[in-house]
């Protein structure tokens, strides 16, 4: 079983607290997709990591590509920091279910988290998960 933490396209000013908020998560991997680097090698150095820029997580059909060739060849707990986009074809997928775009909202910065199997259905354990960010206004 992988486990995926996907963190939705934080601005620069959350990077810290995205980090802070993973920072005690078990990190195998990070990923990032186009332009959010610094935001990946922020949480990834918080765990002796370094973040992998992956063309695939800019998309979310290849980001799914991706996330399950990970889970073929791997166990552990990964970061993906990409669009709210990918993010949310990431949770569709998983769900199962057509959602409409308008009524999956995330915010910036938020964390969702999904397990991953190869043999059984996607589980989703959490949805825009924006609690590290203090207030939202």
């Amino acid at each position: 079983m992988l486990r995926v933490i996907l963190v939705a396209e934080p601005p620069p000013e959350q990077s810290e607290a995205v980090a802070a908020a993973l920072e005690s998560t078990p990190l195998t991997e990070v990923f990032a997709a186009s332009g959010m680097l610094p935001a990946s090698n922020r949480i990834a150095s918080l765990h002796s990591l370094t973040a992998t820029r992956d063309d695939r997580f800019d998309a979310g059909a290849t980001a799914l590509e991706a996330i399950l060739g990970v889970a073929e060849s791997s166990e552990g707990t990964i970061a993906v920091v990409a669009t709210s986009g990918v993010v949310r074809d990431v949770l569709v997928h998983a769900l199962d279910a057509p959602v409409p775009e308008d009524r999956l909202a995330l915010d910036a910065g938020a964390i969702a988290e999904v397990e991953v199997r190869t043999d059984a259905p996607w589980t989703v354990n959490r949805i825009n998960d924006a609690c590290h960010l203090g207030p939202l206004g």
